[in-house]
């Protein structure tokens, strides 16, 4: 076992003692640098109803709040995920992260299912006694190093899968994985199908698993909450052992609720062994008022339980007729292309709702007066923002090169964070320099949602210089989504260095990374066989069309016939 490194928790640049209230309604965009701004408030985006401020102390936890992938806007609703905004909390010599949760990607019957839920993403103050509000996850994790196989495990690498079955203390360090849970991120970054292969291709006993599921006893979910996912998905792979032990926790277990979200996700719900009974021993259990505590509308099981359970109806029909509605959602696009610039300019500056959509169709009509408003730092928001500012500058395109390239040696990070994001998207050669000074100092800081700006605009120069940065990138991010952006630039900077990553991320944890390792694998036997594997793997849903593609393609090649003789 490889010596540890330092965690890679912390990746804001600035440390705030207050961060103010950001809401997520519609669409907000949001990025570094932050800016302390007075007041608290609670924090409640999973949660269906509000939950209770945590108790105040004598002392106040200094937190830095980090917007991921400056400048995307983040949306509620159906669509592309939105990246996640972390909570960065230090207390005394304690330093851990507080990742907003939510359900995104549910699956049903092998269909993704992404699920948005509104809510309020704000700062609270934290006392040394008051655990975080529920909904949020601390991890206090040391990642070992990025060579060893339990600090690949750790980071959901297709390399410790590759030497899982030949490593000794494998068994030990995926029962590790499991019920510590090491994500990163545990709003986006994956574990479940990752970790479920990996029980299921050593042929592992679920009795850690379940021994941690009957002695814990805390009342946070959390802790529990990747176990029973394991649990559930190990059913889709015909490990039945795991249907008595997921039955058993949805029926007595503290954390009840959560289990029947696992079986809701996964599609567990179709196996007699988990399903038939269930509901009338889960309704047998509990009262109305612990019933409505864990309901969530519209969502699985409690929808298939409604249509047998008079109690379950009845209690949902109650919590949607309790729903406050929400604004009408209305295209306001045809409004702002009928205004003229100079009422455009006046939108921005009197700000509001308006201020986003003003500056991005001013971009997108080529004003360059969007420069003017990026330097003003009086329009930018708490977190030191100005959204609509990041797509303005996307319309502009190369005409904002000039201007972008003066920005990052201003001294202001709000203003480099601008220009780099040019110059990633649009620059020319002649930008390298930046980008790669931007990937080296994102990288060494653990910055690993800035650093895929500068990967992807290397990969897009094809600047050989940095695919030794971008291979250490992929090695040591401990934030697994991240691996897509390195190795979008890896194959951009260095096509050949790049498919022993491709090959390893045939079995990533992500699927956005496995699709494009499919996307770019080899033509190889093994390659092939794992691609056939992809093509039906029940624990991959996502990535069946790109493998099935990749095939096809495959089989068109010059060496097809020959490489079918050999596999």
């Amino acid at each position: 076992m490889g010596p540890k490194e330092p965690s890679h928790r912390v990746c804001s640049r600035s440390c705030l003692n207050f961060v103010g209230l950001a809401a997520f309604g519609g669409s907000v965009s949001l990025s570094k640098p932050l800016r302390p701004v007075a007041g608290s408030a609670t924090i409640n985006v999973r949660q269906r109803r509000p939950v209770r401020p945590p108790a105040l102390g004598t002392s106040q936890a200094s937190v830095a709040l980090e917007p991921h992938h400056q400048g995307r806007q983040m949306r509620v609703g159906r669509g592309p995920a939105p990246r996640p905004l972390d909570l960065v909390v230090r207390r005394g010599e304690r330093v851990g992260r507080i990742t907003r949760r939510h359900p995104l990607e549910r699956r049903v019957g092998g269909a993704i299912d992404r699920r948005h839920t509104p809510g309020v993403m704000a700062m609270a103050l934290f006392a040394r006694s008051a655990p975080p509000a529920r909904g949020y996850c601390m991890s206090m994790i040391e990642y070992d190093s990025p060579a060893s196989f339990r600090g690949q495990l750790q980071r959901g690498r297709g390399a410790a899968v590759h030497r899982a079955s030949t490593v000794p203390g494998a068994a030990d360090a995926v029962y590790e994985c499991v019920i510590t849970d090491t994500r990163w991120d545990r709003q986006f970054d994956q574990r479940d199908s990752y970790l479920a292969g990996l029980i299921a291709r050593l042929d592992l006993p679920l009795a850690p698993i379940q021994q941690h599921l009957l002695t814990y006893d805390g009342e946070d979910a959390e802790p529990v909450e990747l176990a029973l996912q394991v649990l559930a998905l190990l059913l889709m792979v015909g490990r039945l052992d795991a249907a008595a032990v997921l039955r058993g926790y949805a029926i007595d277990g503290p954390h009840w609720s959560m289990a029947l979200e696992a079986i809701g996700d996964s599609g567990a719900m179709k196996l007699p062994a988990v399903w038939d009974g269930l509901a009338d021993d889960i309704i047998a259990n509990r009262d109305d008022a612990q019933l409505a505590q864990a309901i969530w509308c519209d969502t699985e099981p409690w929808t298939t339980f409604a249509q047998s359970q008079p109690r379950v109806r009845r209690i949902v029909d109650e919590l949607k007729a309790s729903r406050s509605p929400g604004p009408a959602r209305r295209d306001t696009r045809p409004e702002i292309v009928a205004i003229d610039n100079e009422d455009l300019i006046g939108l921005v500056a009197a700000g509001g709702s308006g201020r986003r959509r003003a500056l991005e169709e001013l971009g997108r009509r080529g004003d360059r007066i969007v420069f003017d408003f990026a330097e003003d730092p009086g329009l930018r928001n708490a977190a030191g923002w100005l959204p609509g500012v990041q797509q303005a500058l996307h319309h502009l395109g190369p005409d904002a090169l000039p201007r972008a390239r003066t920005w990052i040696g201003s001294g202001d990070d709000t203003l480099v964070a601008f220009g780099e994001c040019v110059v990633a998207e649009v620059g020319d050669r002649g930008d390298a320099p930046v980008l790669l000074a931007a990937l080296h100092r994102t990288v060494a800081a653990g910055e690993w949602c800035a650093a895929e700006v500068p990967a992807r605009g290397l990969g897009r120069l094809g600047i050989r210089e940095a695919a030794s940065e971008l291979v250490a990138a992929w090695e040591g991010t401990v934030h697994s989504l991240a691996r897509e952006a390195f190795l979008d630039g890896l194959r951009g900077c260095a096509p050949h260095e790049a498919e022993a990553v491709v090959v390893e991320g045939l079995d990533d944890c992500e699927p956005m990374v496995q699709q494009r390792a499919c996307e770019a694998a080899p033509d190889t036997a093994a390659v092939r066989s794992r691609l056939r594997e992809l093509t039906a793997d029940p624990l991959a849903p996502e990535v069946h069309e790109a493998a099935n593609t990749k095939l096809q393609v495959l089989a068109l090649s010059p060496g097809a016939s020959h490489l079918r003789s050999t596999t």
